[in-house]
């Protein structure tokens, strides 16, 4: 706990719907206070690696999109429950509850809405194995670790106007 504590203070404030998101004056990212009337720009980032989650956090300021993170599938769907979102870019490899399993239980909650929601699968096991898996599962697109930024944004896109 100490050392999450002193990494989060080095890097900026951890990322959740009930505060800024960001701190310094490079993360302009999109407040969750004031809450538009659609889910259409928020996005759940589901990844244990605060720094992988600072990279793709600012790209996803820049194309102007809303995001929290959980860091493990446990704290995803619990994330779920009191939020909507438009997507969700799912780390494989996490603790607690892995990418996979946090896919199925999403697959399989009541609320077609939310059981719909397009996952892109955020792993650097760029193999057809792990994309078969992930596709068995139920991920809809799949993006590799280091990303292409201008491919993500794409799939992204994709993926929401396609809902």
């Amino acid at each position: 706990m100490e050392r999450k504590v002193l990494m989060e203070e080095k890097i900026g404030q951890r990322h959740h719907p009930d505060n800024q998101v960001g701190s310094s004056e490079n993360d302009n990212a999109q407040s969750f206070g004031a809450r538009p009337s659609d889910c259409s720009k928020r996005i759940l980032v589901v990844e244990d690696n605060l720094v992988n989650y600072k990279i793709v956090s600012r790209f996803l300021n820049k194309w102007g999109f809303e995001h929290a993170n959980a860091e493990n599938g446990v704290e995803a769907l619990k994330m779920m429950e009191t939020e909507c979102y438009a997507l969700a870019l799912m780390d494989l490899h996490m603790p607690l509850m892995d990418g996979y399993e946090t896919t199925r239980q999403i697959r399989a909650h009541e609320d077609s809405r939310k059981a719909n929601l397009p996952i892109i699968a955020f792993s650097a096991d760029a193999v057809a194995e792990i994309q078969q898996k992930a596709s068995e599962a139920g991920i809809n697109g799949f993006a590799n670790k280091p990303f292409k930024p201008a491919e993500l944004h794409a799939e992204i896109e994709r993926l929401i106007a396609s809902r």
